[in-house]
């Protein structure tokens, strides 16, 4: 076993996990509730993050860890958005395609790019629900910080892995 199968196995043990389940099929079905998820490529985990209850304080229904998704699917360059875009522009094929499609004449708005950057990577999702944002914050810098040295895209992480 790996010190990074170890850290997944302490992982494995701070949360009620849902099934991995790809992203592309979990917009519609994913709680509406406040939560941790986790999302990975390739079997590793990639990146953390967390989802309060997203209700406008109050002002409307909750859409919780299901309107985060929704963001991340709807092209937004924020969070686990920026982070699969910014590792897909260092990939050389990802790049390599879509200047071959600008070569044909196929230009594509900014959030068709990212949207393609999800379709490259194929990530996985998988979440916990929580009581609080608190709470999802609190077990998200545990879980960055168990993950930090390895494969992980939060910014945090790859800060750590940059320092001599």
């Amino acid at each position: 076993m790996t010190d990074y199968d170890d850290a997944i196995a302490t992982v494995e043990e701070l949360a009620d996990w849902s099934q991995w389940s790809p992203f592309a099929d979990v917009a519609a079905t994913a709680p509406t509730s406040p939560g941790l998820y986790m999302f990975s490529s390739q079997k590793r985990t990639i990146y953390v993050g967390i989802a309060g209850p997203r209700d406008g304080n109050g002002a409307r229904e909750p859409t919780g860890l299901r309107g985060r998704f929704d963001i991340y699917r709807g092209g937004r360059v924020t969070g686990f958005g920026q982070a699969i875009f910014d590792a897909a522009l260092s990939d050389h094929g990802f790049v390599s395609t879509r200047l071959a499609e600008l070569d044909t004449g196929s230009a594509l708005r900014s959030v068709d790019w990212v949207r393609k950057a999800y379709d490259h990577y194929d990530p996985q999702v998988r979440w916990a629900t929580l009581d609080t944002k608190l709470e999802a914050r609190t077990l998200e810098k545990s879980i960055v910080n168990l993950l930090k040295p390895y494969d992980l895209l939060n910014r945090e992480a790859i800060l750590h892995r940059s320092r001599p």
